[in-house]
């Protein structure tokens, strides 16, 4: 017995150690300059494990999701390795591999068992039907699933993306809440509870993961009529403290979505949720042409091809299960004395069967249901996108299953199982080596861009960034040229600013100037506009005009640590050493790892022979950030010059650029 447990018990190790060694290339990938900066690369909350730190975790939007249980995850990877990709990346495939095992255990939870009901009279659906389990397709079909989601290029983005560990840490907590949920319903009264004791904190881990997946407590319930075929009152109460558990974290989700981007007309989200769905289910089925950015450019109209024949297939798909279940019901409904006839056992099998289909369809749907209200983006809500990826990674588990109950159907009636068999090896096989390409997308921010541009040309957003890298890299031209090929497409306010910063760094201040003010006249709260136009006075010499940009920049994000930066900068300049202090401790205040903010305010304390606070200011420093060369020289002088500081031992102002 012990021999074919650990043989069985081989099958789940097997699953993540081929996901772990399909995604093991993109270890070394970079952070990509796609929400990477926002959540880790420049976000103060997430370096390392300290009450601020937690604190802020638990305290602050992302800035639109309550998502503090992913930042915590990021404080560990940076505790561990601080800002290279490895942790980041590791933490990643591991979920997504541990995801993948879950999957196993579902499908046999689902699927494994209807197998075994099959083979023989007596032995209804549930744990515990002896020999019956040595059938290796009850092994084999959730083996198979497990490898079909674990492979799947859909799912790439979520593994890969560093910034989607919310996606892939949420499935994770939201698969174990799920399938510890559906152990309890052939449990004894003790362990019953034990497990759902684990559902319900597992349920809380994926909500302060990503608040997305308040939907489960109705999967919950649909998990309750595909096993039992109805809903008592009693199973509904069981239910509640999950559905307290969502209404709790969906307040909570409003407040950070308040003022954010555009929210569509409800028949607009009706038409392309439609159309989103669809979309979903095709790239399930040929994933090909896969991308970060799927925009839409044309009119959002019901009675369109683009919209109407998606519709329809979406009608036809949910008429077809429905058809099916109810079919099935009345076939139930006709046979008289049940439990005495001999086909009962296989005719339960049945009910469950076409409710599990339904079942299926349905939960794939309502996990799809959040997404269905952000397809606009951007701040002015004008961006319509047809889909993301990564919404599709937890519903695509659904899809997972329903294709192993229609595996085991064709195993049930024996004909060509070998054959669907084969022929989900291959398809494993080949969407193995669609992932590895897809996931090659994502070793940069250039490929990530680069590939979108390939497939859709005119998207300003991939211009816009691919503008930014070149940018950074001092490559103004090539930068200039996304940029304007941005703007031909949208003329967006922070387009504009960063076609301006550019121009004020190639010193053609009249163009620069124009471009931001444009920037604000078309959005009065742009405040890279006002900060990039803080910086263009101050290049012309007109520190005055300068200071009122940045405070400008202040009003419209009070934690604007940059602004108070250039400000202390400015006040330093005209030799009011007080006030740079000020604004310098006001930036260190918003972000305690500020390294520029402490390097210039140890500069302050040198000139005013305050020496070792200033040897203060450089050991956090060089502590924040070990490769600041000044700052490390500077703090090796004053450490053997501390009787006789100068200031000459600083020779660089760290100002924001």
């Amino acid at each position: 017995m012990l021999m074919k447990l650990s043989k069985h018990s081989l099958i789940p190790l097997g699953i993540f150690v081929l996901t772990f060694l399909l995604y093991s290339h993109t270890l070394q990938y970079e952070f990509v300059r796609w929400d990477d900066d926002l959540l880790v690369t420049d976000n103060p909350i997430i370096r390392g494990l300290t009450p601020w730190t937690i604190w802020k975790a638990f305290t602050s939007y992302d800035p639109e999701l309550y998502i503090p249980l992913t930042f915590l995850s990021y404080q560990i990877n940076y505790a561990l390795g601080g800002t290279g990709v490895l942790w980041y990346h590791l933490t990643n495939v591991l979920l997504h591999a541990g995801n993948a095992v879950i999957v196993y255990f579902l499908t046999l939870r689902f699927v494994g068992v209807r197998l075994v009901a099959e083979e023989g009279p007596g032995l209804g659906p549930g744990p515990g039907q002896g020999n019956n389990r040595e059938n290796p397709m009850v092994f084999l079909i959730p083996f198979l699933c497990a490898l079909l989601f674990a492979f799947h290029p859909i799912n790439t983005e979520a593994a890969v993306w560093i910034s989607a560990r919310k996606d892939v840490l949420s499935t994770f907590f939201f698969l174990l809440s799920l399938l510890a949920y559906s152990k309890t319903q052939t449990r004894t009264q003790t362990r019953t509870r034990k497990w759902y004791v684990f559902s319900f904190l597992a349920f809380l881990l994926a909500l302060l993961s990503k608040v997305t997946v308040t939907v489960l407590p109705v999967i919950l319930l649909l998990v309750i009529w595909r096993d039992e075929g109805r809903l008592s009152i009693q199973r509904i109460k069981e239910v509640i403290p999950f559905f307290v558990l969502s209404i709790l974290f969906g307040l909570i989700a409003i407040f950070g979505k308040a003022g954010l981007g555009g929210v569509l007309r409800p028949w607009e989200v009706f038409v392309m949720a439609s159309r989103s769905t669809v979309f979903y289910l095709q790239k399930f089925l040929w994933p090909v042409d896969l991308s970060v950015l799927y925009p839409y450019y044309g009119e959002i109209q019901f009675f369109t091809v683009d919209f109407f024949v998606p519709f329809l297939i979406l009608l036809l798909i949910f008429s077809f299960f429905t058809l099916h279940y109810l079919v099935s019901r009345m076939r139930f409904a006709g046979v008289t004395v049940l439990r005495r006839c001999s086909g009962w056992p296989r005719l339960h099998t049945s009910m469950v069967e076409s409710r599990s289909y339904l079942f299926c369809f349905l939960c794939f749907l309502i996990v799809l249901a959040p997404s269905f209200l952000h397809y606009r983006k951007g701040l002015d809500g004008l961006d319509v996108y047809v889909a993301v990826d990564r919404y599709a990674y937890l519903a695509s588990v659904f899809v997972v299953l329903l294709v192993g109950l229609l595996v085991s159907r064709i195993y049930a009636r024996r004909k060509t199982c070998a054959l669907c068999v084969f022929l989900i090896c291959v398809i494993a096989v080949i969407f193995a080596k669609l992932s590895y390409r897809q996931a090659q997308v994502w070793s940069s921010s250039f490929t990530l861009f680069s590939h979108v541009l390939s497939l859709t040309p005119n998207s300003h957003a991939a211009h816009d960034n691919l503008g930014t890298e070149y940018y950074l890299l001092g490559d103004l031209r090539k930068a200039e040229e996304h940029y304007v090929s941005a703007l031909s497409t949208r003329r967006l306010p922070s387009t504009l600013s960063n076609l301006a910063s550019v121009y004020r760094r190639q010193g053609k201040l009249e163009e620069s100037l124009a471009l931001y003010e444009e920037a604000i006249t078309l959005r009065r709260n742009e405040k890279q506009a006002w900060f990039g136009l803080g910086l263009l006075f101050a290049q012309a010499g007109d520190p005055q005009k300068a200071q009122i940009a940045y405070e400008e920049a202040i009003a419209i994000d009070p934690n604007f640590a940059k602004a108070y930066l250039n400000l202390g900068a400015l006040a330093l300049q005209s030799g009011d050493d007080t006030e740079a202090i000020e604004w310098y401790e006001k930036a260190i205040t918003i972000n305690p790892f500020y390294a520029s903010a402490r390097y210039n305010l140890s500069a302050i304390y040198v000139r005013q022979g305050r020496v070792a606070e200033a040897i203060d200011q450089l050991e956090r420093v060089v502590e924040i950030e070990p490769e600041f060369s000044e700052a490390r020289e500077a703090l090796n002088m004053l450490r053997n010059s501390k009787s006789q500081p100068s200031t000459g031992l600083m020779s660089r102002n760290a100002k924001s650029k």
